[in-house]
């Protein structure tokens, strides 16, 4: 079973996933996670998703992608989270899906004011703000900085 805390549900199983469904798990830099948007399940573990990821032949340029990720390590160890939207304030999950998959492409990446987070939000909500958790991730990366 999952188990809910104030913005997200701890998802034991890709099962539990559904299409539009705005997802994290952890990125490779230990204080930040990953988003993406879900788009269908492909079987077993695996989901294709729509996210932002570093072009592979230039790294310093992003786009938006499909792709496909095998997330059994992550609800293994309960590290997959789904954000949870009240319904008044996000689009249908079709239209969640079709925001994503229009953006697909070179994508404006900035750190702070537009990053997988934005995306995903922007994709679910049409708000580019993100949440109060990756403010405070976005300030202990500033503090250990400084």
């Amino acid at each position: 079973m999952s188990t809910v805390s104030s913005k997200h549900t701890v998802i034991k199983s890709v099962r539990e996933l559904h299409c539009g469904d705005h997802v994290s798990w952890p990125s490779s830099f230990a204080v930040v996670r990953h988003h993406a948007i879900v788009i269908a399940h492909k079987g077993g573990n695996v989901i294709k998703v729509v996210h932002v990821i570093p072009k592979e032949d230039e790294p310093t340029e992003y786009e938006v992608c499909e792709e496909c990720i095998d997330l059994a390590d992550y609800t293994t160890k309960g590290w997959l989270w789904r954000y949870e939207y009240t319904p008044e304030m996000c689009y249908e999950p079709k239209e969640v899906v079709d925001r994503a998959l229009e953006k697909k492409g070179k994508f404006d990446y900035d750190a702070m004011k537009n990053n997988c987070e934005h995306f995903a939000r922007w994709c679910k909500t049409g708000d580019l703000r993100p949440t109060s958790t990756r403010r405070t991730s976005w300030k202990l990366v500033g503090w250990a900085r400084s």
